[in-house]
């Protein structure tokens, strides 16, 4: 990419810093270091009209033929932002990730002219069951470890259906 415009959320906090870290990190890991002047950081609204808007604001500063990457705090920054392209009808010329691998994410990860790569899903809905087996170890007198970590997978096309079989949420963007 030309640009890597960075979608973070400072009232997000650390650990949704340290997420979108890893997203700069794992990019950099595959295309090599980028210059600082490649990289916009932009503190992104987490709803998607409110990132649309403010991407829009933000297009007129970004050369129309640059080639640009968006990483973003969540799916809804990301998808908020490929609108404001779509709308400006300059979609051609971003990819963008996003995290969460929300309904929204996935329902747009279906849509296939859409330049949405992919997302990190943390599986909250796997939380409760980790949870239940410490809180019984723990009841049975079992040493538990100092911490327990979901494993994260990255949500794309290709494995959408069978992460995540069904379509929940019909609010995706509409095919332009």
């Amino acid at each position: 990419p030309d640009i890597l415009l960075r979608l973070e959320s400072s009232r997000v906090g650390p650990l949704g810093g340290a997420r979108l870290q890893g997203q700069h990190d794992g990019l950099e890991s595959v295309i090599g270091p980028l210059n600082k002047e490649q990289v916009i950081s932009v503190d992104s609204p987490v709803i998607v009209e409110v990132a649309e808007s403010a991407i829009l604001d933000l297009l007129p500063t970004l050369p129309a033929g640059a080639n640009i990457a968006i990483i973003a705090i969540n799916d809804d920054a990301a998808l908020g932002a490929l609108a404001a392209f779509e709308e400006a009808g300059r979609l051609g010329q971003v990819a963008a990730v996003g995290q969460n691998a929300d309904r929204l994410g996935r329902a747009a990860l279906r849509r296939a002219n859409l330049p949405f790569i992919g997302s990190t899903a943390y599986a909250p809905e796997q939380y409760g069951e980790q949870i239940l087996e410490i809180a019984l170890k723990i009841l049975e007198g079992q040493a538990v470890p100092p911490a327990v970590y979901n494993e994260h997978i990255f949500i794309t096309r290709e494995n959408v259906d069978e992460y995540y079989p069904e379509l929940t949420d019909s609010r995706v963007m509409s095919s332009a």
